[in-house]
């Protein structure tokens, strides 16, 4: 694992926020020495939350473009370049996967890791010393961390089945003393839309498993915790990830129709136990 990190993920606020679970996932490795963040300065206060972030570099490139001629920008654009050439990363990732961020990622010293030609909007492999192909059809978490996964050496493989859908997840002795203690109850049901699984990092402790996939949940330290499943997702706006993977869907044969009226069965409540999850969560930071 690559001890000295920079991460390259500028805006919006939710590919940010989208972006935090790759951070984790860092930070959870033992040998990570630490992250460094590029991000626009209107969420630099976001990404400071993670206490995997060591350093953020805030950049202003929205702002900029207005007023690049001018002499407070230019001499801005200065010192952020500085900022990013102050020590050499092991690894420089651009999660963004557009023209700007590919040449902050190029301003930066070290060895630059980001999307190929199939997985960007953009053509940027001239930028990067490796490129990485991640399918369009996974969720934006879910490509964030394949993307650092594989830039970083860590091991993502395809797990046994598909799984997409509502189900429960069995708590461990851990998990039942966490967070997570809310997914006992009886009528406790996550969101599932996976079709990977991972190795869990050294120092990790194992919080949730189904029947198909072990590695369901887990935690690093106090701060760090992972989910495979989709407690985030609000039942009232997956409509956008019916019509986004329908390819997906209809190579897993799952039938729009039946999630649909599942989803919409099982809605109550389920902003109410993510809330209760994540507010223990947030609670017990240190």
């Amino acid at each position: 694992m690559a001890k000295n990190i920079l991460l390259v993920k500028t805006s919006s606020l939710g590919d940010v926020i989208h972006a935090m679970p790759a951070v984790s996932d860092v930070y959870s490795q033992s040998a990570a020495g630490g992250l460094d963040w590029v991000v626009e300065e209107s969420l630099q206060s976001i990404a400071r939350l993670h206490s995997g972030v060591r350093n953020v570099i805030p950049v202003a490139i929205r702002r900029w473009r207005g007023s690049w001629w001018r002499s407070t920008s230019r001499i801005q654009i200065i010192g952020s370049l500085r900022r990013l050439r102050v020590q050499e990363y092991d690894a420089i990732i651009d999660a963004q996967g557009l023209f700007k961020s590919a040449l902050l990622a190029l301003a930066a010293r070290g060895r630059r890791y980001g999307l190929d030609f199939h997985s960007s909007r953009e053509p940027l492999g001239v930028f990067y010393h490796h490129t990485f192909r991640v399918p369009w059809e996974l969720h934006a978490v879910e490509r964030n961390r394949l993307l650092m996964a594989k830039a970083l050496g860590s091991r993502v493989y395809a797990g046994p089945v598909k799984e997409i859908g509502w189900g429960r997840v069995e708590l461990t002795g851990e998990g039942a003393a966490s967070c997570l203690s809310p997914l006992q109850e009886a009528d406790a049901v996550v969101l599932h839309w996976h079709g990977d699984t991972f190795d869990l990092p050294d120092g990790a402790e194992r919080l949730a498993s189904n029947q198909h996939y072990q590695n369901q949940a887990f935690a690093h330290g106090r701060n760090a915790l992972a989910l495979q499943f989709h407690l985030e997702a609000d039942p009232h706006r997956l409509e956008q990830w019916y019509v986004g993977h329908t390819s997906e869907l209809g190579q897993s044969k799952v039938p729009v129709s039946a999630l649909r009226a599942e989803t919409m069965k099982l809605a109550p409540g389920r902003a109410a136990l993510a809330d209760r999850v994540f507010s223990r969560w947030l609670r017990e930071l240190t």
